[in-house]
């Protein structure tokens, strides 16, 4: 009678395995169902990023960009085109950055680190604000610096700019989210500085408050996957960009129908519309 009970759960448990295992494996071929992969190179063949599309409107699994000796500059993971967390690297390897994100927005701490491999700062944010300047430390390590804001406003008393600088007694320089807003208190445009330098997105906005573009920088340089928007907020292009090149993925009309794009090397784009 064991025997039989001993053989009865183990076919059970069989069945169960099994049943986790299809369904598992049906998510995942769900999930990767019109994922595409891009690949971007330097003039040497080597690859210099790597990007992965749904249906080439969405950013999903890691983004990786490399600098031209290899090693990585920076990685990106990606949800339903948005950023779940972002790392950027020193051509030694070393990391430069770490950037939490929740729901597209920045929320935690960011940490910034040295070329040496020191901390240098951790910055504190809210749902995409500074908060405050938690820790900051000069390259022996002794701590040195201050968090400043500096906002400027409309005759109106709305807010036109805000910046934060972090400040020593060497240098000062520009660090976290840089915002400008239209008279009417919408945001105009918003871009992060890492160092004194654009690292991560530079996003702006129309006034009714829906998102026209957002480029990825890399050291003051656009590198990465763009998007442009429609001013109903409808998918206007999807394209890779490196300094003043445009390699475009694909393009949609105003009404969000699909047209085909045929690329070139000699930057010419032409459209064909979709049947």
């Amino acid at each position: 009678m064991k025997t039989i009970l001993l053989f009865m759960l183990k076919g059970i448990l069989f069945w169960i395995v099994l049943i986790f295992l299809i369904s598992t494996f049906m998510a995942i071929l769900s999930a990767l169902k019109g994922v595409r992969g891009y690949q971007f190179y330097y003039p040497n063949g080597k690859v210099k990023n790597r990007v992965y599309l749904k249906r080439r409107k969405e950013l999903v699994g890691l983004e990786k960009k490399y600098y031209e000796n290899g090693n990585l500059k920076s990685k990106i993971r990606w949800k339903k085109n948005e950023i779940n967390k972002a790392y950027f690297y020193y051509e030694n390897g070393n990391l430069k950055a770490i950037i939490p994100y929740k729901k597209g927005k920045i929320d935690g701490n960011i940490l910034n680190f040295y070329e040496n491999g020191n901390l240098k700062s951790v910055i504190s944010y809210k749902n995409g604000l500074i908060e405050n300047l938690l820790k900051s430390y000069d390259k022996n390590g002794e701590i040195d610096e201050k968090l400043e804001k500096v906002e400027l406003f409309y005759p109106n008393g709305n807010i036109e700019s805000r910046r934060y600088f972090i400040m020593n007694s060497k240098i000062t320089y520009q660090d976290g989210v840089e915002e400008e807003y239209y008279e009417n208190g919408k945001l105009k445009s918003k871009v992060i500085l890492i160092n004194g330098k654009v690292n991560g997105f530079m996003e702006s906005y129309y006034e009714n408050g829906k998102l026209k573009s957002r480029v990825p920088f890399e050291d003051d340089e656009p590198l990465g996957i763009a998007e442009d928007y429609y001013e109903n907020g409808n998918l206007e292009s999807k394209y890779y960009i490196d300094g003043l090149h445009r390699e475009y993925i694909c393009c949609w009309c105003e009404d969000g129908k699909e047209n085909e794009v045929v690329n070139t090397y000699n930057k010419i784009m032409r459209e064909v519309r979709r049947k």
